[in-house]
């Protein structure tokens, strides 16, 4: 319980991951750090009220608090607004990530820095970059979403429990994600063999009707109600729990790449074992020529938008 965790942007995602961590009870602290002050004091005010039966400390602080931190969230910036492009949205929070970097260098001494911020991959990148910190302490919550809502899908399309399924999406957390269906499973089974024995199709005409919806999710939420926040937090506490418990566990996190699968200079997520000091390193499993394509695809597309910005 004395570890502390320090969110840096207290919109949305931010207080949703503050209440969902400090809910869990997974750490003795969470520092809330927002430029609107008040904002930050208010949701520390709200987030402890409902946290009572855990003896998490919630409380507004300021940058010098980053220090001894075991996780330090990055979840400050805008989101993307009607008619905007992607690109507009990667310079608006860029901006805003090269600022945040230079505060953290001036108070930094351990932790792992995560990147919530969207565009998630090209701010990872650049966050990596500004820091300068040990290989694996910067990742990004990459295609975590993702593979969780392939997992709802999945759920749904075969009527199974979501826990029996492993999902594995890699490459951009977007539009140009890549399901490794060779590394799903259902059971403990392949799911296509999965399929073959409960005598359901699955062909190409299923894998992208399952990922088309898995793509659409984020816009179908913002249609309904405005934004997404309750998926993407509980992701975070997913990433957060291995990092405190140093179980190494296997996660779709981005992080920039050095060669795998033939990607450099750029941030895309791979299977990566994820604990205390971060990504300990990403596996390179077999998987499909056509999905090997796909990836170097979402790679070199998250490597175009990052050297726009450099």
């Amino acid at each position: 319980m004395g570890s502390k965790i320090c969110i840096i942007g207290c919109g949305r995602v931010g207080a949703t991951a503050g209440f969902v961590l400090a809910a869990s009870g997974l750490c003795g602290e969470i520092v809330l750090i927002d430029e609107m002050q008040d904002k930050a004091r208010g949701e520390a005010m709200d987030i402890a009220h409902a946290s009572v039966i855990v003896d998490t400390v919630v409380r507004a602080g300021d940058y010098a608090d980053i220090a001894d931190s075991s996780v330090i969230i990055f979840a400050a910036g805008v989101g993307r607004k009607p008619g905007e492009s992607r690109f507009d949205l990667a310079v608006k929070n860029v901006t805003i990530a090269r600022s945040v970097a230079e505060n953290i260098k001036k108070y930094y001494t351990t932790g792992v820095v995560l990147v919530v911020t969207n565009p998630v991959d090209v701010v990872t990148y650049i966050m990596t970059e500004a820091l300068g910190l040990p290989k694996g302490r910067v990742i990004g919550t990459g295609t975590t979403l993702d593979t969780a809502r392939l997992k709802d899908e999945i759920s749904k399309h075969f009527k199974v429990d979501k826990s029996d399924i492993i999902a594995c999406v890699m490459g951009e957390h977007g539009d140009s994600a890549v399901p490794i269906w060779n590394l799903t499973s259902i059971y403990g089974i392949n799911i296509a063999d999965y399929a073959k024995t409960v005598d359901m199709p699955f062909d190409d005409s299923v894998k992208s009707l399952l990922l088309n919806r898995t793509k659409a999710a984020g816009a179908d939420i913002i249609a309904l109600k405005g934004a997404t926040y309750y998926g993407i937090a509980a992701g975070i506490l997913s990433v957060c729990k291995e990092i405190l418990h140093n179980t190494n566990a296997l996660l779709p996190v981005s992080a920039k790449l050095e060669g795998e699968y033939g990607l450099r200079d750029t941030a895309i997520s791979l299977i990566g074992g994820v604990g205390k000091n971060g990504l300990n390193r990403f596996l390179t499993p077999f998987i499909g020529q056509e999905e090997i394509a796909l990836l170097k695809e979402s790679g070199i597309r998250v490597e175009t938008e990052i050297k726009k910005l450099l």
